[in-house]
């Protein structure tokens, strides 16, 4: 989903700008891959040359439908926090994941993702969160979830200016500091999974 995600909000980014973005598509990958490339792509192309698609989509239509339900993990450890708690929240996340055996070297990435998410959530998503931490054979995943919303489809996908006081600095660190961030924007409000993978 968050492949899908990705190029439709490219579209949007590029949308007006006399650009042009070769795809490495291949036309042998399944036909649920393929279904989704042509509601992302705008133009299609085969031996007989390039035509418009019939299935493209608008981009935040698409994105809509990348909102599913996230796959729910086994036994996460859980953390409510509110202001007062984002210093004991990123200790326990830091000695976590340590012990779940994050390398030094990722360990700094960790905990800036980790910390950003949780201060966005006192900032925008209610003054409050919930962070699960749960591991799989080869990632360290941290979950962020508040009453926040999303108001920009293309937040952490711009590089934001730093002198804006417009924020979205945090979100588009996560980008970087990960390996992949997830987003989902439930009734409830925000979901943040982020991943990293251990060595």
């Amino acid at each position: 989903m968050e492949a899908t995600r990705h190029e439709a909000l490219i579209n949007l980014a590029f949308n007006g700008r006399p650009v042009t973005i070769l795809c490495p598509y291949d036309t042998a990958l399944p036909e649920r891959v393929l279904a989704e490339a042509y509601r992302t792509h705008p133009v299609v192309g085969d031996l007989n040359g390039y035509r418009h698609s019939p299935r493209y989509e608008d981009p935040l239509t698409v994105c809509r439908d990348c909102d599913t339900p996230l796959e729910e993990p086994t036994d996460p450890l859980v953390l409510h926090f509110t202001e007062q708690d984002l210093a004991d929240v990123r200790d326990t996340a830091g000695q976590w994941a340590r012990t779940a055996g994050l390398s030094p070297g990722r360990h700094t990435d960790w905990l800036l993702a980790v910390n950003e998410a949780t201060g966005n959530s006192v900032r925008h998503g209610g003054g409050q969160g919930i962070l699960r931490l749960w591991r799989t054979a080869d990632t360290l995943i941290a979950e962020v979830r508040d009453r926040g919303r999303l108001s920009d489809a293309l937040v952490g996908r711009r590089r934001p200016d730093p002198l804006s006081p417009a924020g979205g600095r945090g979100v588009w660190m996560m980008h970087q500091l990960c390996d992949l961030v997830e987003m989902r924007t439930p009734p409830s409000g925000l979901i943040v999974r982020m991943h990293v993978a251990l060595d």
